[in-house]
């Protein structure tokens, strides 16, 4: 996972997406996993992992 062009991590669940943004420094009202528009995301979305 890369924010900005900067290496988060490998997620292995949507937890570890929330995870890692938190730590970046992003505020929960901001964190929307379902927004396409704010994550883009490879090899499915977040109902992949639900």
């Amino acid at each position: 996972m890369t924010l900005g062009g900067v290496a988060l991590g490998v997620a292995y669940s949507t937890a570890d997406v929330v995870r890692f943004l938190r730590q970046a420094g992003i505020d929960d009202s901001l964190i929307a996993l379902d927004d396409r528009s704010l994550i883009e995301w490879q090899g499915g979305g977040p109902e992949v992992w639900d």
